[in-house]
């Protein structure tokens, strides 16, 4: 009996990452989804402001390289990152098989 709920509870993870990944991908890549929304905008700010542009830039990737290297040099790994992101690709999951089930679309 305990091998048959562990399967069933791999397989709603699995079917739930599943899900949150189809469902983010489908509204980041889709015509007039996320990443052409945030590209445009993007763009907009570059081309704009161009100075401000490499001033953030820079500002943005001293701080995180700085990071990186001290976090490298004590070998320190996150161990939590993985399971935060297991667990928000299964809430993602829920929003869109919930979206789904209620809506019909995606």
């Amino acid at each position: 009996m305990k091998h048959i709920l562990d399967f069933l509870e791999s397989f709603v993870i699995i079917i739930l990452v599943l899900a949150g990944l189809v469902g983010l991908s489908y509204r980041m890549f889709r015509g007039g989804g996320w990443f052409e929304s945030a590209l445009e905008r993007a763009a907009e700010l570059v081309f704009q402001n161009v100075t401000v542009s490499i001033v953030v830039a820079i500002a943005v990737t001293i701080p995180l390289v700085i990071w990186h290297d001290r976090r490298a040099a004590k070998g320190v790994h996150g161990k939590r990152l993985p399971t935060i992101i297991l667990y928000a690709l299964m809430a993602a999951g829920v929003f869109f098989v919930g979206h789904y089930a209620i809506r019909g679309t995606l």
